[in-house]
């Protein structure tokens, strides 16, 4: 590639948190909540994991104290809040694959974090990724009120990092969160799996180990 058509040397790398860093399956949370509430399953879905129930908590409209009682005002039931926090945390897993490929990349870049999410997912896996403290800046949505695609979000990466758009590099399974990025002018890949993001990475001049 000639070098004048070479996209600029990358400077930070951002990483998403759902189905990137953490694994998301919701299901047997649904089906826990079902079976303590009485109701079928799809109430659950509509009441609490819906994107409509979902973006009022991971836009900071309700605190997680308002949105577990929101939730079982809508299902007619109370829960221990501690219990209701384990079932919400529980469809979390950490993708233990990519691992090695983010503790190289932090090795040799500043890394950071832009993730729809929720207060308690986020504090969770800040807690336990090896590497949740080393996010420099962490985006979240239920912080700045935003969330991909929408453009404010990929700006709020540059202005808290202090990069241009040109120079980070964003990562996230969602097309569409792929091309709102591209769309700012920073450099994002989808995540289909760890052997091609190592791939995708190289492309762009990334070292990954």
């Amino acid at each position: 590639m000639p070098e004048n058509d070479r996209p600029p040397r990358p400077e930070l790398i951002t990483f998403d948190l759902g189905n990137v860093l953490t694994l998301v399956d919701e299901r047997p949370a649904i089906r826990e909540l079902a079976r303590l509430s009485n109701r079928d399953e799809q109430a659950v879905f509509d009441a609490c994991y819906s994107p409509a129930a979902k973006r009022v908590l991971e836009t900071g409209q309700v605190t997680w104290r308002e949105f577990v009682a929101r939730v079982e005002r809508t299902l007619g039931f109370r829960l221990a809040f501690e219990r209701f926090l384990e079932i919400f945390e529980s469809s979390l897993t950490p993708n233990r694959p990519i691992f090695g490929l983010v503790e190289a990349v932090a090795a040799r870049y500043r890394v950071a974090l832009c993730s729809n999410t929720s207060e308690p997912h986020w504090l969770l896996e800040k807690g336990r990724l090896p590497f949740g403290r080393r996010f420099d800046p962490a985006i979240v949505s239920y912080e700045i009120g935003v969330m991909k695609p929408d453009r404010e979000i990929y700006d709020a990466i540059s202005d808290r990092s202090g990069i241009p758009h040109a120079r980070i590099v964003f990562i996230d399974d969602i097309p569409a969160n792929v091309e709102g990025a591209r769309k700012t002018g920073i450099q994002a890949v989808q995540f289909t799996g760890v052997a091609r993001l190592r791939s995708d990475l190289a492309a762009l001049g990334v070292e990954a180990g």
